[in-house]
């Protein structure tokens, strides 16, 4: 990597996670930037990268058998990903992000109880900024299910927006922050993820193994 590429990289990341770096040869870049958004990496298929700049590994017991899990945000040959390990490090499930701008990042993680069988991981992904012409920032929610302790089952919902900033060359700024809160509205015993805005409501159901639906 070059004094400069890496100087790019430091500039990009401070102030946002601790990070460490590391190169290795790339293989099969080109699947990797063709694969869909949120899909769930093979491990047979998992891309040998060139650059790679990650946080520091979070433990959470995602299987509730007493085992932490590592968690770990990487940016990889510059695509984001949010990347689950096992207890001894071995990566068990990587998930891409879908940033819309130039300088993306995953600032927050939530842990919470979804219902007495699944918990949720809640990630708070800043999609980006653009102020080419007119400047706009904005962020994301994602989901992370794990249904009665299998991870083997692990699944990943992208979700709704629940920031944005916009100012427009004709004097026009707005800053919109999104209320969320889990509940449970019906009183089923599985909390709903709710997203308002003013008199805008989305409500986010899980019905089981990955499964959401919204209205």
């Amino acid at each position: 990597m070059t004094r400069r590429v890496y100087s790019l990289l430091l500039v990009l990341f401070a102030g946002l996670l601790p990070f460490k770096g590391h190169g290795q040869d790339e293989r099969y870049l080109r699947k990797m930037l063709t694969g869909e958004v949120g899909k769930s990496v093979p491990l047979d298929q998992i891309v040998r990268e060139k650059y790679r700049v990650h946080s520091k590994f979070y433990r959470m017991d995602l299987g509730g058998d007493g085992q932490k899990e590592g968690l770990v945000y990487s940016k990889i040959d510059g695509i984001d990903y949010f990347v689950i390990t096992d207890g001894l490090g071995r990566e068990l499930r990587r998930f891409r992000l879908d940033p819309m701008y130039a300088d993306s990042a995953l600032y927050k993680i939530n842990f919470r109880d979804l219902s007495p069988k699944t918990k949720l991981l809640v990630l708070h992904f800043f999609e980006g900024k653009n102020s080419y012409v007119d400047y706009e920032g904005r962020a994301r929610l994602y989901f992370i299910t794990v249904d009665e302790g299998d991870l083997k089952r692990i699944t990943f919902q992208k979700g709704p927006m629940f920031f944005q900033e916009y100012a427009g060359f004709r004097d026009h700024y707005h800053q919109r922050f999104y209320n969320t809160e889990l509940i449970d509205l019906n009183n089923d015993g599985v909390k709903e993820v709710r997203v308002k805005h003013r008199k805008n409501v989305w409500v986010y159901f899980y019905n089981d193994f990955g499964k959401w639906r919204s209205i």
